[in-house]
């Protein structure tokens, strides 16, 4: 299941193209307003894509640092287990 941020920069994208294709069927029929109107809509999808792009690297940032995080406790973790075992077994 895609996230909501990933969803929202695909619709945007969607909305980029289509800017793209209004303001190229606007130029061929040299209609003013729809090649304006066309230019706006995709420059609206861009700044959208571009937003929700940067939230979604910045959440996979956080992610990888906590995945890091937990995996230094894991090995600290172990390491503690595994002086204990070796002072037991030392004891003996």
């Amino acid at each position: 299941m895609k996230s909501y941020e990933s969803a929202a920069s695909d619709v945007a994208s969607n909305f980029t193209y289509g800017g793209a294709g209004v303001s190229l069927f606007a130029w061929l029929v040299n209609a003013d307003w729809a090649m304006l109107t066309g230019v706006l809509v995709g420059l609206v999808g861009l700044s959208v894509n571009i937003y929700y792009k940067r939230k979604e690297n910045q959440r996979a940032e956080q992610e990888a640092q906590r995945a890091d995080r937990e995996e230094k406790r894991a090995k600290a973790l172990h390491d503690l287990q595994m002086q204990k075992l070796r002072e037991d077994c030392d004891g003996q």
